[in-house]
């Protein structure tokens, strides 16, 4: 099982991962974020001037779907997130799962979004030669909604249209050294609509 979705590795090589439970009722903008102990301590929504001082800032327009969760509250915790992994009939292992909020389990908060770039300008110098594989093509129309370490999930402004979602590892490579693939969804809508609970057993 790859480590880098942040399960724990199974105790004998080539078993399963962990059991997991994934709840069958879709998410609605309200039962978007964590519904523990501490929803009640939750940072207020955005204003529509909130929005519109982000979307300037960012210089793209946010899709309405993503407003309408920022709406409810300002980013923070969104708890056990998953999308089945396509061609899954029947999610029972960790194995069968995708956690594209990280091991933060978390929204970023508006005000803080940046582009792929922005991030990897943390640690990587964009002048030189050398770094230069350690930013993805694209990576400045790309903003990032979660990320634990490297493993991103973003939106993807490079096409025209809606921004596409994408969620990926960008330190993870293949044995030939090419980077891991990007899973895409065609629209935020549609990557939503594929987010379910779910609980380790």
């Amino acid at each position: 099982m790859p480590d880098w979705l942040g399960a724990p590795e199974p105790e004998v090589p080539g078993e399963p991962g962990p059991g997991v439970k994934v709840q069958p009722d879709p998410l609605t903008p309200h039962s978007f974020f964590s519904q523990g102990p501490d929803a009640g301590d939750r940072e207020a929504g955005l204003s529509e001037d909130d929005i519109t001082r982000a979307e300037a800032r960012l210089g793209r327009a946010l899709p309405d779907l993503l407003i309408a969760l920022y709406r409810v509250q300002n980013g923070g915790g969104v708890g056990a997130l998953c999308v089945v992994k396509p061609g899954t009939a029947d999610a029972s292992t960790y194995d069968d799962i995708l956690t594209p909020f990280g091991g933060y389990d978390d929204l970023i908060p508006a005000q803080n979004l940046r582009t792929v770039w922005e991030t990897v300008t943390d640690y990587a110098d964009p002048d030189d030669p050398g770094q230069a594989d350690q930013f993805p093509e694209g990576s400045k129309a790309m903003i990032v909604l979660a990320q634990w370490y490297r493993e991103t999930l973003f939106l993807d402004y490079n096409q025209p249209g809606a921004p596409r979602v994408g969620f990926c590892d960008f330190d993870r490579f293949d044995t030939s050294g090419k980077r891991e693939p990007v899973i895409w969804w065609p629209d935020f809508e549609t990557f939503f609509a594929g987010l379910r609970r779910y609980e380790l057993v």
